[in-house]
């Protein structure tokens, strides 16, 4: 069994600032670039012709157990998302419970792919142990 892999810190970072006169402006943060612009009401609402609505949960999935409000792209930017800035421009990834040298070698692999994908820092961290009183385990309803 493969342990935990905890991913203390990440981002998400927009590419093309100031691209094709949309009106976004770009600064660096760190090793990040960071866009901003201002798009009309409705910008990131799907189009009903191209995309059908979402249906309702089926037995097994996530939302037909835990009961959760949707989410739009507008409630996503006004709720403030983790970006980053000059203190906080790495990745961490934190091993957790013993890792075998195969193991080892996926997680250097993983925080190079990490580090091209959202062009920040990654820094593989000194690996906790696991937790001595057991896992917690919940049954599964449904």
């Amino acid at each position: 069994m493969r342990a935990a892999i905890g991913l203390t810190a990440a981002a998400a970072v927009l590419d093309g600032c100031g691209a094709g006169g949309n009106g976004a402006t770009g600064r660096q943060v760190g090793a990040a670039r960071v866009c901003s612009t201002t798009a009309p009401p409705g910008a990131f609402r799907p189009d009903p012709a191209l995309f059908a609505s979402k249906g309702p949960p089926g037995a097994g999935d996530w939302l037909a157990v835990h009961h959760e409000r949707g989410q739009s792209f507008e409630d996503y930017v006004h709720a403030g998302p983790a970006r980053p800035t000059s203190a906080r421009d790495v990745i961490v990834l934190q091993p957790i419970g013993p890792f075998s040298p195969e193991d080892a070698d996926l997680l250097e692999t993983l925080g190079a792919y990490l580090a091209a994908f959202y062009q920040l820092k990654t820094r593989l961290a000194e690996p906790l142990p696991l937790p001595s009183l057991g896992m917690r385990a919940r049954a599964f309803e449904g």
